[in-house]
Order: structure tokens, then sequence, then C-alpha cells
């Protein structure tokens, strides 16, 4: 069936048109898909998710004219080798660039290039000494290393990391690894740092934007259309909402910001992906490598509280299935900022809730009078229940967010868990590439990771964001201050450098919020990470 007879049998079911095409059982079906959603989207209940893979282009050589000098911020600058940019050629040797500057610095501190001052070493001496100095000439070669200063060849330099970048993404798209253009980015500087390599480079988006058309790797787009259609009208959530954030509003007048908090619970997956990935140009079908297809499913909740002036309650609450609802002998590994319980399933239960209250909401650095904002799940209205848990010295309001309205009017919704879960998505891709050792679905590991997460976002820098949520859901009317997002600031463009963390030398991944340090996967997560 051709694309325009299939919309013309469209704009006859869409305008009602007596005159019918002839349609088989299929293509009927197909049409009626497209009504539906043009139906859904005319009356705004109809989302569109856009993802991005990245592909090789097949069938295309590189381009042999390509320069990975080209949109990056380095110079030019001398004399290193072309294949091996942090080894200067002395002779028909090539030796480490620090090196021959200890020689370079020895030579000079007799006398400078003009020989000026004490006479300078003879050949003997200085071969002594750099082995690699085996005829008198090199010593020429020293003086105009002074002269001119010894540095590594941009050019030469900018190549070789392009080509080093260029087999690590093959070998991680033939293994199936989601990558992303942050990806990219952070390779190369990995490779940069890794190979101590001394260069002005920074790779920008116009880079790596010229580096994937170069080497015939491409971003493909993917829309989905996603009906979040309700069986009530939209009109009515909009109604009910507008009626519930005025009633909190008047209710808030009562309270200080830091008094008003939002409280929701969420799922995450063990084994969390995105769904968008870098891939040949031309694929029709790209596959991904995920750790267990069970780790997919397989999920925990957590449950945070935030307020609405920008902060985190001290504690977060945290359910894993366990078998029998029971944690092992051995016990799980200890966190400071989490209360994690163990039951038959993920889910919430009214019990678990009472827990949650006990030991987060009524946590003693929590204010003590409180306004809290919380969904229409249905033991939030057990008033009796949460009455019988709360200290006396402590008063609590709760308001209950009408059914539909959550995506609307909930902070944690609007603008809190998107950031908190993609956070966990760079950081199991990045396990995926560089550790696979490590499991995130592995309890202790799964632990560390939210409970570093939750501290990281925890982090006064970040007050302004979590205001943003509340802003945006209409709470508060006062405009956050400029700020940065959570991914921006832990995985800024520089972050590949060496691991500041001594005597560590692996390429750092992440910056701490709290003592500003580069820091790699290792020495942050597997050894849990806590400067405070």
């Amino acid at each position: 069936m051709s694309a325009l007879l299939l919309w013309q049998a469209v704009h006859e079911v869409l305008t009602n048109s007596p005159k019918k095409v002839q349609l088989d059982r299929k293509q009927s079906a197909t049409v009626q898909h497209l009504v539906n959603v043009l139906r859904q989207w005319e009356d705004e209940e109809l989302e569109v998710e856009e993802s991005i893979v990245v592909d090789r282009i097949e069938d295309e050589e590189e381009d042999p004219d390509y320069d990975p000098l080209i949109n990056s911020s380095a110079r030019y600058a001398i004399p290193t080798d072309p294949d091996n940019p942090a080894m200067c050629r002395i002779g028909d040797q090539l030796v480490d660039v620090d090196l021959v500057q200890q020689a370079v610095d020895y030579y000079g501190s007799f006398g400078d290039a003009q020989h000026i001052g004490k006479a300078r070493p003879s050949w003997n001496t200085v071969n002594k000494k750099f082995p690699f100095i085996k005829k008198e000439r090199h010593l020429r070669t020293l003086a105009d290393f002074e002269r001119n200063g010894l540095s590594i060849n941009l050019h030469n330099a900018i190549k070789w990391v392009s080509g080093k970048l260029y087999e690590k993404v093959e070998h991680h798209l033939e293994q199936g690894h989601i990558l992303h253009d942050r990806d990219l980015r952070s390779m190369a500087m990995e490779i940069v740092a890794v190979n101590n390599l001394d260069i002005r480079f920074k790779a920008s988006d116009s880079w790596i934007a010229s580096w994937k058309k170069a080497h015939r790797i491409t971003s493909r787009k993917i829309t989905k259309f996603v009906s979040r259609k309700r069986f009530v009208d939209a009109a009515v959530i909009q109604k009910k909402s507008e009626e519930c954030v005025k009633h909190v509003q008047s209710l808030m007048k009562g309270y200080k910001n830091d008094e008003v908090y939002n409280a929701d619970q969420s799922g995450f997956v063990c084994e969390m992906h995105t769904m968008r990935t870098l891939a040949r140009t031309g694929s029709k079908d790209v596959h991904v490598v995920v750790r267990s297809e069970s780790n997919m499913k397989k999920s925990y909740t957590v449950m945070p509280l935030v307020n609405a002036d920008g902060g985190f309650a001290p504690k977060m609450f945290v359910v894993l299935k366990e078998p029998n609802g029971k944690f092992p002998a051995k016990g799980i590994f200890p966190t400071h900022n989490l209360i994690v319980k163990a039951y038959s399933t993920h889910m919430m239960t009214k019990d678990l809730m009472l827990e949650f209250f006990q030991d987060c909401v009524f946590d003693p650095r929590m204010p003590r009078n409180m306004l809290l904002l919380v969904d229409s799940w249905s033991s939030w209205k057990d008033s009796a229940a949460i009455e019988s848990v709360k200290p006396r010295t402590r008063k609590l309001k709760t308001v209950l967010i009408p059914p539909g309205c959550t995506g609307m009017i909930q902070p944690l919704d609007v603008g809190v868990f998107g950031q908190f879960k993609r956070i966990i998505k760079i950081m199991n891709a990045y396990a995926q590439r560089n550790h696979p050792d490590f499991h995130l679905s592995v309890r202790d590991n799964t632990l560390k990771v939210i409970s570093l997460v939750f501290w990281q976002l925890s982090h006064p820098s970040l007050k302004e964001w979590v205001k943003q949520a509340w802003y945006s859901s209409g709470y508060i009317t006062q405009h956050p201050l400029k700020y940065d997002t959570p991914t921006n600031l832990l995985f800024p463009l520089d972050v590949a450098q060496k691991c500041q963390i001594q005597p560590c030398c692996r390429p750092s991944f992440i910056i701490c919020l709290y003592c500003t340090k580069k820091i790699c996967f290792h020495h942050f997560i597997e050894e849990y990470h806590n400067c405070s």
C-alpha cells in the first residue's frame, strides 16, 4: 500500500467522508493506529520521545582528507613523533618526552644556548647520565630544545588520539555497548590522560561531530510516539492540578520553605540503560549487550524527600527485593544516608510506609513542623496509622495530589527523578565499558551507587536545581537562580584526567561536588568515596 493511499484512507476517517478506500484487514488496522495517534496529538495526550543511536556508515571508506586538528582548540608545537606523541625522536631512537626534558634541563643548567656562564658538560658526561645521547651532534638537539622549548606536536598527538579513539569505538560497537557523544568525549580525554599527553586539547562538540563524519560514525535519531492517554478528560486533570497547587500554596503560608516536603517512590531497574547509542551508519538493526536480561526487569524502589527550599532529607528510603524478604546473615553494605529494607518484592507496603515515616520523615534532623505533599497511593490516606508512629513533639500535615496529576505538579516527578536516573545510566554504561567485572545489579554495588548519587544530589550547589522542580510544579513563584544540572557538574567536558586520589594513575570519570576532586571509578564507587 502506497503512502499516498494510506494518507487518503486516514483523511477519509478523520473527515467522516462517505467515500472509503478499499482496505484489507491489516491495512485497516494500520489506518486506525494512525488515526488514534493523530487524535491523541490533537487532544495533547501524546508525547514524542526522541532517541539517538550511533552507527557506522556501511560500505564507505574513511575521509582521507580529514584533519583531526580541525575544530579543536589545539595549537601546533614541536617536535614529537607522529606515531608516538609522548615520545621524542633523538637520532634513530624514540625517547620519552619527560626523559628528554630532564636531559635538556641538565645540559642547560651549565649555561644557556649561547654558552654564557659555566662551560657545558662534554658529550661523554651527558652520555653517561643519558645513554640515548649517543652522538655529539645530539647535544645540538638538546640546545635547540632548550632554545625553542620541548613540547608535544599537537597535530601529531591529536591525529594519534583520533586513531586510538576509533579503535576503542570499533571495539565497543562490536561488543554491543551503548555509546553517546558524551562517551566519545570521555574516551578521547582518557586517551590523553592515560598516555600523559601534555597538550591543550578539548574534545569539543564540533570536534566530535567532525570526527564522527570522518570515520563514518553517525547519530541516528529514532522517534517514538508514546501515548499517555488517560480515561479522564485532560481538562479535568488540568483543573484538579490547578486547584491542588492553589490549596498547597495557601497552606505554605504557615510554613517555611524548608518545612514543606514532597515524598515519592520510584522504581529503578537494576541494570539501567539509555534508549540511545552510537552505531555504524546504515545499520538496520542496533543490538546492545546487557549483563543479564533479567536485570533489565529486576527493580528496587527509592523514596527520597525534597523540600521547597531546594534541600533533600538526610535519609532516603530504599526497598530491595530479597529471597523470603530477608537480607543474608552476613548483612549488607553500610551506607551513611540510606534506610534499606528487604521485602519479597520491591513494592512499597503500608508497613514499609510506616517505617519510612519513622526512619526518614521523623528523623531527628527533620523539621518538627512539616507539610508533606504525596501522591494518591491508598496507604498515604491512612492518617490514623501515620499518627500512630508520629512522635508527640512532631506536627505533620499531609496533602494528597489528585490521581493523574503527579506528572504535572509533583516536584520529584517533574524535575528530580529524571536526573537521578540519568546519572545512574551514565555510571552503568561506563562500568560496562571499562569495569566489566563490576555489576550494578549486585546488592552491595547497587547500594554504593544509589547512596553516592543521592549524596551528590544533596550537595548545596544543587539547591536551585531542586527549587526549579517546585517552581515548574507551580508551588513557588520566585524563579530560581541560574544553575547547572547535576549531570553537567558531575561529568563536565574535561572530567577525564588523572585521578586525584594519590597515588592513583587511573583516568577520572567524575567530579565529587564536596571535595571537587576528579576521581576514577575505582576510588569513587568501588572504594565508596565519602570525603565528608
